[in-house]
C-alpha cells in the first residue's frame, strides 16, 4: 500500500470511531431523558386521591380518568349549588389515599 492509502484507511477508521462514540452519547442521553420523566402512579377510576397543591389543596376526589400527565377528578364536597366540582391535576399536585 502506498502512503495515500494508509492515510484514507486511517481516516475511514477515525470517521467509524467517532460514529461509534456520537452513537454511545446519544444512547447515553436517551437513558438519562427516560430516567428523569417521573413514572405516572397506576390509578383507576373512582380511586381516592388528596389535592397536595392549588386552589383545591387538602381536600378529598375520586379519580375520573388518568392522562399522560395529569388526572381529572371529581370533588367529594359539594358546591353551593349542589353540584360537585370537576378540576384536572398535574400528577405532582396529588396523593394516592
Amino acid at each position: 500500500m502506498t502512503e495515500e492509502e494508509n492515510q484514507r484507511e486511517e481516516g475511514k477508521e477515525e470517521e467509524v470511531e467517532e460514529a461509534e462514540e456520537e452513537e454511545e452519547k446519544e444512547e447515553e442521553e436517551f437513558e438519562k431523558e427516560e430516567e428523569a420523566i417521573p413514572e405516572s402512579p397506576i390509578l383507576n377510576s373512582g380511586d381516592a386521591i388528596e389535592v397536595t397543591k392549588g386552589e383545591y389543596t387538602g381536600k378529598t376526589a375520586k379519580v375520573i380518568s388518568q392522562y399522560s400527565n395529569s388526572i381529572s377528578i371529581e370533588l367529594d364536597e359539594k358546591d353551593v349549588d349542589g353540584s360537585k366540582p370537576r378540576t384536572v391535576l398535574r400528577h405532582t399536585e396529588y396523593k394516592i389515599i
